[in-house]
């Protein structure tokens, strides 16, 4: 039983009273009975509060999340007792959730539930459990709190940020090309698979008509080519320590990765090209990951169980044994996404780790870019601390640009990209290179 605000106000003014009382000459009332009965008062209550207040908790929460999206928790309350119990509400949520003010307040009451809704930001993938609800009622006359525990277990996922691909399904063309940042491109030529038979267009090639089911119909039909499917994209995720970099009040470069990972496998699948994840730069604790080949635009969630769990390492990650893992594993030819960050002394490990790799596969290596260490070619120099952080930053932006000039020159195609543009980046690339056969 915890003791309300009006209690410990009666009980102060009990107090005052009792010290002030000796020196009243003519006191109106007797203050060890006026004390007495605050006590008889209180204790009452509190035993007419302590009986059991029969409140069931049911706790409504999707079971996947999507990081850094708000989500609605709603917390069901149905009393047992004709009696309106007036109850503050604290939702023990996982630590990694921010959530709006507590305590929420409500009335129960017998045959009616009191319903109320409060947002949780996910701010870290993984499995995760809402473990209990703490219920404070309040006792009859309003001089205590009754505490109480309320076990209402629930398991949630927090996945990479699906609702990405959510949009991405439900907008229309323009409007996807326009919010996702991807460029229409002029296409050269058509698809070289055929995919169905039409009538003639205006501006149809003659070397499109289909002459025998022309002469069959008695009118112009042209054959309709695609995009070849049936390709396969692999993904190879750095998770070492520089990947933990972010940006204040962002996703971390390893989250942001996971999300354009997540978005380009989706439309992979969906263009009927095969998808394929490994990991490279963990730690002793944990374990490369590999899944696929799969394919099937239904498949996406098996992306999402591969990837809602994995957490960056504090390692460095190793190149050479991640390619030649890759090798082992995949042997068709591939286009193969490299997403790391990368550093002037990775040069030695890393051009002859994409030499190994471009012998079999089509590379793309994306860089991710820290806007923090750009921004501060920008600070005013006043001092040698200044100084120092602007040379340092200065130091590491050329050899980041040094070692993207050597991997072009190797032949590699090699994205340079702050976090925040990775996803449009990669959805132009995927589409540029199908769009040129490359693949």
């Amino acid at each position: 039983m915890i003791p309300t605000t009006a209690l410990l106000a009666v009980l102060g003014g009990v107090a005052a009273l009792g010290f002030a009382y000796p020196l009243l000459d003519d006191p109106f009332l007797s203050w060890p009975l006026l004390f007495y009965f605050v006590l008889g008062l209180s204790l009452g209550d509190a035993a007419r509060g302590y009986k059991p207040r029969q409140i069931t908790v049911y706790r409504t929460v999707s079971g996947t999340l999507p990081v850094g999206v708000p989500c609605d928790v709603t917390l069901t309350l149905e009393g047992r007792t004709s009696a309106v119990q007036n109850v503050l509400v604290w939702d023990h949520h996982p630590a990694t959730f921010e959530c709006a003010a507590m305590p929420l307040s409500a009335k129960v009451r017998e045959a009616a539930s009191a319903r109320m809704i409060y947002q949780a930001l996910p701010t870290a993938r993984g499995a995760h459990r809402f473990p209990a609800v703490e219920l404070r009622i309040r006792s009859p006359i309003g001089l205590w709190w009754r505490k109480q525990i309320v076990e209402c277990r629930t398991a949630v996922k927090v996945y990479p940020n699906f609702s990405l691909v959510t949009k991405y399904i439900h907008l229309g063309t323009d409007a996807r090309n326009s919010y996702f940042g991807v460029r229409r491109l002029r296409r050269r030529g058509a698809g070289s698979e055929f995919q169905e038979l039409r009538d003639y267009r205006a501006g149809d090639p003659i070397r499109q008509i289909d002459w025998r089911a022309t002469a069959r119909t008695r009118r112009l039909i042209s054959r309709e080519y695609q995009d070849e499917k049936d390709q396969r994209v692999v993904f190879l995720l750095d998770c070492g320590r520089r990947m933990r970099s972010a940006e204040p009040g962002g996703l971390s470069h390893f989250d942001e990765s996971l999300n354009a990972i997540l978005l380009l496998s989706y439309m992979a699948l969906r263009q009927g090209d095969a998808v394929a994840i490994g990991t490279f730069g963990h730690d002793a604790e944990t374990s490369a990951r590999w899944m696929g080949p799969i394919k099937g635009p239904g498949r996406t969630n098996e992306v999402l169980n591969v990837l809602y769990d994995l957490e960056p390492s504090t390692v460095m990650p190793d190149y050479l044994t991640a390619v030649s893992d890759l090798i082992l594993r995949h042997r068709k030819h591939a286009l193969v996404v490299l997403v790391t960050n990368l550093r002037g002394e990775d040069a030695a490990d890393l051009l002859p780790a994409l030499r190994v790799l471009r012998r079999r596969h089509l590379v793309v290596l994306v860089s991710l870019r820290e806007p923090a260490l750009e921004g501060l070619a920008d600070v005013q120099v006043n001092e040698l601390p200044d100084a120092l952080r602007v040379a340092g930053a200065a130091q590491i932006k050329a050899e980041r640009e040094s070692v993207m000039r050597n991997l072009v020159n190797e032949g590699a195609l090699a994205i340079d990209v702050v976090p925040g543009a990775l996803c449009a980046e990669l959805l132009n690339t995927y589409l540029a290179l199908k769009a040129s056969r490359a693949l």
